[in-house]
């Protein structure tokens, strides 16, 4: 279960008033990686795999106990059965904007009922996960609150890949690319 498809600011009816609040979430120029609790075990998958290359990458890089335990604790203490996501930065795997290398929890969906926990949440587990295995094993991309017209002008000075926007009391979601990744992206 992971996330639905999200579209660009201004594709497909992505308009969102300048002064509304929202949530940015900074995305991380990786591949996509999720991890659901299956007959025991831990399932990993990439876009349309289970067995790829990157499919490989992601295990190589996830710890596969502490996210494990994450499952487990999610199902356990909450109730709540569900897909963990990911942003893998391999170093083999080297992207349009240069990362730090490593696994950064970017979502959770619950089985059934389909909710997307909090970024809040999301630092809660990944903190559990890291204290699990005793060390960082899961790192999470920085968020704030704003204004949309905040996150405008923060997209045009950041030198990462661009924001996920979330806007509050919606489930409007849209992607925000900075000029310097597209810049990059055009050139290469």
């Amino acid at each position: 279960l992971p996330f639905e498809k999200v579209f660009n600011y201004k594709e497909n009816g992505t308009k969102i008033s300048k002064s509304s609040v929202v949530k940015i979430v900074e995305k991380k120029n990786g591949f996509f990686a999720a991890a659901s609790a299956y007959d025991g075990d831990v399932l990993v998958s990439t876009t349309g795999s289970l067995d790829s290359p990157f499919t490989k990458m992601a295990r190589e890089m996830l710890d596969i106990d502490s996210v494990k335990a994450g499952l487990v604790g999610m199902s356990g203490t909450l109730g709540l059965k569900g897909t963990m996501m990911f942003e893998i930065c391999h170093p083999d795997d080297p992207h349009i904007v240069a990362e730090e290398s490593g696994v950064y929890l970017i979502g959770f969906r619950c089985h059934g009922s389909g909710l997307l926990l909090s970024e809040e949440v999301l630092d809660r587990l990944a903190y559990a996960c890291n204290m699990e295995a005793g060390k960082t094993v899961l790192m999470r991309p920085h968020h704030e609150y704003c204004t949309f017209q905040q996150a405008l002008k923060k997209v045009k000075k950041c030198k990462h890949e661009g924001y996920m926007v979330y806007k509050k009391g919606s489930s409007k979601v849209l992607k925000l690319m900075s000029p310097h990744y597209l810049s990059k992206k055009f050139l290469m």
